[in-house]
Parts: structure tokens; C-alpha cells; sequence
């Protein structure tokens, strides 16, 4: 009966870390291209007005 809670307990403490994981590194990449476009389409809009 404490191997049971054991897994139970180890299973979803491991599946969060790994899902936290994944979006930081995915969120990094996604924030600097969209900065970089934005930077991109700022200077090209200042001079079309």
C-alpha cells in the first residue's frame, strides 16, 4: 500500500516539471521572433506615415 501512493505521487510531480519545461523553451524562441518582427514592421511603418 505505500508503493501504490509512492507512484501515484512520483508520476504527476514528474509530469508537471516536464510540462513546465517545455513551454519556457518554446515561449523564449516565440517572444524574440515576434519582437524581432515587430522591431522589423516599426521601422517600415514610421516611414510609410
Amino acid at each position: 500500500e505505500t508503493q501504490q501512493p509512492i507512484s501515484t505521487l512520483t508520476r504527476p510531480i514528474i509530469r508537471k516539471p516536464r510540462s513546465l519545461s517545455v513551454p519556457p523553451v518554446i515561449q523564449q524562441p516565440f517572444i524574440q521572433t515576434t519582437n524581432q518582427q515587430i522591431q522589423q514592421v516599426t521601422p517600415t511603418y514610421i516611414p510609410s506615415a
